[in-house]
C-alpha cells in the first residue's frame, strides 16, 4: 500500500531527525503532524475491513510506539493498546471509526452538502411506538464491496450512537461523547 509506504518513510525521517531529542511529547507531535495525516486522509473512502490490512496500517503506529518506548527506556508491554492509552494515542482503527461517525453526523445535519449520500442513508421512522431503538435501516448487499461501503459500514456503527446522532445533540457534544466512548 502506497499510504503505508509513505507513512513509514516519514516515520523513518522522524526517527533520523530526533535521535538527540529527549522530549517524548515533541516526537509525538512530529508523528501526529507528519505521519498520521497520511494514514487518515480520505479514510472514509478507503477504510479497510480485512484484519490483515488493518494490521498492516496499525504496524506504522506500533513501530512508532516501539521507538517511543526505546527513547524513554520503557519496556514495551505485549499489548500495544496499554501503551497507546498511556501516551494518550488512539489506535488508527479507532480514529478511522471516529472520523466515519463524524462525517456521518455532518451528513445527517447538512454540514456536508452531499444529497446523494444522504439519500442512501436508510432512516427508520416507525409509524407507531415500537421497541426497536435503531434509527437506521441496514441495507442488504450481495457483494463484499457493498457490505463494507461507507454508508453501510457507518450505519452499522451508528446503531450504537443513534441517540447522539439525533438532532438534539450539538456537534461539540457529540464529539465529546465520541471521544469519551470506546468503540
Amino acid at each position: 500500500m502506497a499510504t503505508v509506504s509513505k507513512s513509514l518513510q516519514m516515520l523513518g525521517f522522524i526517527k533520523r531527525c530526533t535521535r538527540d531529542f529527549q522530549d517524548i511529547n515533541s516526537i509525538k507531535l512530529l508523528y501526529c503532524t507528519l505521519v498520521r495525516p497520511h494514514l487518515a486522509y480520505g479514510s472514509c473512502i478507503w477504510s479497510p475491513h480485512y484484519n490483515n490490512l488493518i494490521q498492516i496500517i496499525e504496524q506504522v503506529q506500533h513501530k512508532f510506539l516501539r521507538y517511543i518506548a526505546f527513547k524513554s527506556n520503557i519496556p514495551l508491554p505485549i499489548v500495544y493498546e496499554e501503551f497507546e492509552s498511556e501516551i494518550h494515542l488512539l489506535s488508527l482503527q479507532t480514529r478511522r471509526r471516529h472520523r466515519d461517525l463524524t462525517v456521518f453526523y455532518d451528513i445527517l445535519h447538512s454540514r456536508n452538502s452531499c444529497p446523494d449520500l444522504l439519500h442512501q442513508i436508510g432512516l427508520h421512522v416507525p409509524g407507531r411506538l415500537t421497541r426497536q431503538l435503531s434509527s437506521f435501516n441496514l441495507l442488504s448487499h450481495k457483494t463484499n464491496y457493498g457490505c463494507n461501503s461507507f454508508v453501510t459500514r457507518v450505519s452499522k456503527l451508528a446503531k450504537n450512537y443513534s441517540a447522539q446522532l439525533g438532532c438534539f445533540v450539538g456537534r461539540n457534544q457529540f464529539l465529546t461523547q465520541l471521544k469519551n466512548s470506546v468503540i
